[in-house]
């Protein structure tokens, strides 16, 4: 993870977007450890709206900085997620909800941090992620352009070490004993998204075919998770539209 990167979730990240698919999983009062919890916005609103008790983290300590003043977290800490050891040795079935959302693209060590964090949960508690879609139909076109230009942010954020595709993300969880028990889509139709392109070097038969392939409009994966030792592959049920969120 970058250390000195400032993501203003205020901006990016609207109750409206991912904080509302997110909500629906996190019930009032809730306690919640908030991983990569940056400039602290969804940990504010956790804590002044649903009046949950928010513990955050991140690499950043400018980003933690502006966290620590809105004065919504009961503690933060400084750690960098590929090396997390013991950081939260007091908090062993402490956690309804860990929340890592927009936050293991940036990751080297994924596998290390969900056997870390896995104790910290109550039986019942949930891990929820959100990672980008990297056959988003954006970076589909940019590929056939020979481009593949990091961004400031979003599909490819210039932090981002790994990508993710739904396939690649269910078996993440498989292999690190995580069910999938909740599943939604933040859909994108903008044909260039993030990515500065000309598409009009495209022929339509082109994009007419790249817009029909099956993720090109999923920007964006939400994954409730919980541990399951006996989790199993998942299935394309969790790709129905019916569970699509249009919110971008």
């Amino acid at each position: 993870m970058v250390e000195d990167k400032i993501y203003n979730n205020e901006k990016i990240h609207k109750p409206e977007k991912l904080f509302e698919i997110v909500n629906k999983q996190i019930r009032y009062k809730s306690t919640v450890l908030e991983l990569g919890c940056a400039t602290g916005s969804f940990g504010e609103y956790l804590h002044f709206k649903r009046k949950c008790t928010v513990i955050g983290a991140d690499i950043s300590a400018l980003q933690l900085d502006i966290a620590r003043q809105k004065n919504a977290y009961e503690k933060l800490f400084h750690i960098d997620l590929n090396t997390l050891a013991n950081e939260f040795a007091d908090y062993a079935d402490y956690f309804d909800i860990i929340l890592l959302t927009d936050v293991i693209e940036h990751l080297t060590e994924v596998e290390n941090l969900f056997a870390k964090i896995k104790p910290l949960l109550k039986k019942d508690g949930k891990i929820i992620v959100s990672v980008p879609n990297i056959t988003h139909q954006s970076i589909k076109l940019s590929v056939l352009l020979d481009e593949f230009d990091y961004t400031p942010c979003g599909i490819l954020d210039s932090t981002h070490v790994k990508f993710y595709t739904a396939k690649s993300a269910k078996e993440l969880f498989n292999n690190t004993a995580l069910k999938i028990v909740d599943f939604a889509i933040m859909i994108n139709d903008s044909l260039t998204a993030d990515c500065n392109i000309d598409i009009s070097k495209i022929p339509q038969e082109i994009i007419k075919y790249v817009k029909n392939t099956r993720c090109a409009l999923h920007y964006q994966y939400i994954f409730v998770l919980k541990p399951d030792i006996n989790a199993k592959s998942h299935n394309d049920r969790f790709m129905e539209p019916v569970l699509t969120q249009k919110l971008i």
